[in-house]
């Protein structure tokens, strides 16, 4: 019985103590001196709607210009000279909003010949040279569809200090003869279609020449598509919350008029579904696509295959692959083979293409006169491999089209498996089975490049 007392008191004292840790009143608040990056604050115990306002500093990314700490570009010039940070030997063009008589009016330099109050007049920067200077001066010409026409930097006379303006399109400048909205495009350079900064992830903002500025991530001003054209894109991008939803111009992410336009976007877990529980999207369970006659979700052929809906018949062909880490499946759209029946052929050839949303298209040729004489092992698509054509491209949705023939590495596919009998004599037709998995990196001038990952493909092949 004194056991059992004992026993009794034991757990009273730990519900006490139990009750007394997780009491309301004994929460840890948050705090402004924890050391952590936490309650909405800009940097660590600073700054947002609790902590006080940041102190100045040089590795802020914040231009401070308060009393007693007036820095002339962001983080450099002023205070934060004595740490080694000088606006003139940054590689950039540094503005000051605040005073821009501080303002580079060049990159690490300014003009010539400022009058007081002038943008740069109170700069320390050197005087820019002719050629570096960002403006046009004489002599600056170039010949252009028969006319001559005024350059920035640059001139055709190689007799002249100033590069070809086409060596300028690579710079990051607003120079030679490209479009004044975009930076290493347009005139002698690539089409501002390709403009870097509508495809650098970021927005870009351009306090001295607005009209340049984007209005979300990649879209918006004069250079880059209207942030509304995103919305169809099935990336995240403008302003966009998830994928071609939520923000300033698309439809809200739990809009079922996502739910039909065949694109895998907002919250979907595959093309026009979803299978959350939480409501964040308005799509349909994916399972209930197995039985609408749309090849959609995540089926690999109509209303069959993947995850959700019954497997598909053996003799389906299917692809499916990832882009940058987002899956494709999707049924081949072209199997052939050059064998005409009654004839000897002189090779054979699988072209596979196919995708939801994308297209991707790439042949395996064999040059051996022996019908069917594919075998497992490897094929490398590129001008390295005499048994393979040199062609693959991929047509993203926004109809870039990118080819391995530019890139040494190109696609590698590797056959795992191949069923077929001995061939018939021609022309009876024989159907066999192919598959294997594929990867590779495909690449367009001014497009970059897209890794392919994670493809297999089964195909019923005929001789």
């Amino acid at each position: 019985m004194k056991k059992a007392y004992q026993f009794l008191g034991l757990a009273i004292l730990v519900a006490m103590s139990l009750s007394s840790c997780y009491n309301e009143d004994n929460k840890i608040a948050l705090s402004c001196n924890d050391g952590v990056l936490n309650q909405g604050e800009e940097f660590v115990d600073c700054g947002g709607p609790n902590c006080d306002p940041c102190p100045p500093s040089c590795f802020n990314g914040v231009l401070d210009f308060v009393d007693g700490w007036q820095e002339v570009g962001i983080d450099c010039g002023g205070p934060c000279e004595e740490e080694g940070f000088f606006c003139c030997e940054n590689g950039i063009q540094d503005t000051n909003p605040f005073d821009p008589t501080l303002s580079e009016n060049w990159v690490d330099c300014k003009l010539d010949g400022l009058a007081p109050g002038e943008v740069g007049s109170n700069s320390e920067c050197p005087i820019c040279e002719t050629c570096t200077n960002g403006i046009h001066d004489d002599g600056e010409t170039m010949m252009y569809a028969g006319n001559l026409i005024d350059v920035v930097d640059c001139d055709d006379n190689p007799s002249t200090s100033c590069p070809p303006c086409s060596q300028l399109c690579n710079d990051g400048l607003l120079n030679g003869f490209e479009e004044w909205c975009g930076i290493d495009c347009g005139g002698v350079c690539l089409s501002c279609q390709f403009a870097a900064q509508c495809n650098n992830g970021i927005q870009d903002v351009y306090p001295n020449d607005p009209g340049r500025s984007e209005e979300g991530v990649d879209c918006g001003g004069c250079a880059c598509a209207p942030c509304s054209e995103l919305c169809m894109d099935g990336i995240l991008n403008g302003t966009e919350e998830a994928p071609d939803c939520g923000g300033d111009f698309c439809p809200a992410c739990n809009d079922p008029i996502l739910c039909g336009d065949g694109v895998q976007n907002g919250y979907e877990t595959g093309i026009d579904c979803y299978d959350g529980a939480d409501g964040a999207s308005g799509c349909p369970p994916c399972q209930d696509l197995c039985f609408d006659t749309i090849l959609n979700g995540v089926e690999t052929d109509t209303d069959c295959g993947g995850p959700d809906c019954p497997a598909c018949a053996n003799d389906i062909e299917y692809m499916s692959y990832e882009v940058n880490g987002v899956l494709y499946e999707s049924r081949i759209g072209t199997i052939i083979s050059t064998r005409v029946p009654g004839t000897i052929a002189i090779a054979d050839e699988i072209t596979f293409s196919g995708g939801s949303a994308h297209n991707i298209s790439f042949t395996i040729k064999d040059n051996n006169v022996i019908p069917m004489s594919f075998s497992t092992g490897e094929f490398i698509l590129n001008n390295t491999d005499l048994t393979a054509f040199n062609n693959c491209t991929f047509i993203d949705n926004d109809l870039s089209t990118y080819q391995s023939v530019t890139d040494p590495i190109g696609i590698t596919v590797n056959i795992t498996s191949i069923q077929y009998l001995a061939p018939p004599p021609l022309p009876a037709v024989n159907n066999n089975a192919i598959e294997g998995t594929f990867e590779g990196r495909v690449y367009a001038l001014g497009l970059g490049t897209l890794n392919i990952t994670n493809g297999v493909f089964r195909v019923l092949m005929q001789n």
